[in-house]
């Protein structure tokens, strides 16, 4: 049924995808920082796209599948829940290939100390759960807007967005401060051991993860 979802992915965002191998084949030969950050940010962007469409909305539409349908399939919903996690992973590849494709530019050399790579090695174990949180986030604050938009008076909808944003800003703080902490610098006067922030990746990933499959499931 993975394969079958996955099939019908590529083939509703196939422009998507030939429009980013398109950008990519131009821009990726001249990199340098300022195409790094511009196709970073792409890539970002392309992740978001297929949020709703791959969650379904709680009505039937026109375009999206209803998500009622989709929680109805003969399948657990659990498992369901982690056919829609890996069909969103996909859409982070690009994001993530750009990342580990990051130690091949010449010009990263003149940036960064060196030996960087070789003693920052679990930041290639950190950003793909860093990544695996990203896609939690997303998912999670569309359910949210969608129940948000539910609530009858103003009052309820404008506190429903406070906790939103705060809970996001703190997440996201955490993991900004997780990652340039665990990197070996001497301007830092604190460093973050390893086994420590690969824990609390896990356990920050893994929170947001567990709410998101609960929200999904209930609506």
């Amino acid at each position: 049924m993975i394969l079958h979802f996955m099939r019908r992915d590529f083939k509703t965002f196939r422009m998507y995808w030939l429009l980013l191998a398109i950008i990519s084949a131009l821009f990726l030969p001249f990199a340098n920082p300022s195409v790094l950050e511009l196709l970073a940010l792409t890539y970002f962007i392309f992740a978001l796209v297929p949020v709703q469409q791959l969650a379904g909305v709680k009505f039937r539409s026109q375009h999206i599948m209803s998500r009622n349908y989709l929680l109805s399939l003969p399948i657990p919903r659990k498992t369901n829940f982690i056919y829609l996690g890996l069909r969103m992973q996909i859409f982070n590849l690009p994001l993530l290939g750009l990342f580990f494709l990051l130690p091949t530019f010449k010009f990263i050399d003149k940036l960064l100390p060196a030996q960087f790579w070789a003693t920052n090695w679990h930041l290639f174990l950190l950003v793909p759960i860093c990544g695996i949180w990203l896609s939690a986030q997303q998912l999670h604050s569309f359910l949210t807007w969608e129940e948000i938009s539910s609530h009858l008076t103003s009052g309820q909808r404008f506190r429903a967005w406070v906790v939103t944003i705060f809970s996001y800003i703190v997440e996201f703080s955490f993991i900004v401060w997780m990652l340039v902490f665990s990197i070996v610098a001497d301007r830092y006067s604190f460093h973050l051991p390893v086994g420590v922030a690969l824990s609390l990746a896990v356990a920050v990933g893994g929170t947001r993860l567990y709410f998101t499959q609960k929200k999904w499931i209930r609506t």
